[in-house]
């Protein structure tokens, strides 16, 4: 979503081969350190083609703030991760993005990225939501409520630009 937004354009990629070129590229520098190539796990071509496959090593470890912006990097746009409470809505605008790290209430419970596309006129934050399909207008306050009344708490962002 990031990536769409800051270049400006639909991106025309299937989700699977994607996953793989972005997890793989966002992972490689911590596969090399620990000596492993775990990420054969993760892509057996005896595996199914979907998220499935890449449950044992995404699934336990999941991705890090860091990660992410790697694999923007490698996607040759500029992003930089940051502990951060709020947006900064001066990262938001054309051709820049800011995807937020929430973590689930009450902690330890889970972590979700979220896309901030841009500040409403009415001065809060539009946020795309990749696991709920949604988009939907909150305070910058550094809460995200979900859909389904969740609350998650703003912990670390990744801002993304051309």
């Amino acid at each position: 979503m990031a990536r769409g937004l800051v270049k400006q354009q639909c991106i025309d990629e299937d989700e699977w081969p994607l996953a793989q070129r972005v997890f793989a590229g966002a992972v490689k520098q911590m596969m090399t350190a620990t000596g492993g190539n775990h990420l054969g796990m993760c892509f057996r071509n005896d595996l199914p083609n979907n998220q499935d496959s890449m449950a044992n090593t995404f699934g336990a470890f999941g991705l890090y703030a860091s990660q992410v912006a790697k694999g923007l990097q490698n996607e040759g746009l500029k992003a930089n991760a940051i502990d951060a409470k709020i947006i900064n809505i001066n990262n938001l605008g054309p051709r820049k993005a800011v995807i937020g790290l929430f973590l689930w209430r009450p902690a330890p419970n889970g972590g979700h990225f979220i896309c901030a596309a841009r500040q409403a006129r009415n001065g809060r934050i539009v946020y795309l939501d990749p696991g709920e399909g949604s988009l939907s207008e909150q305070w910058n306050n550094g809460t995200y409520i979900a859909r389904n009344g969740a609350i998650a708490d703003l912990v670390t962002v990744v801002n993304v630009w051309a």
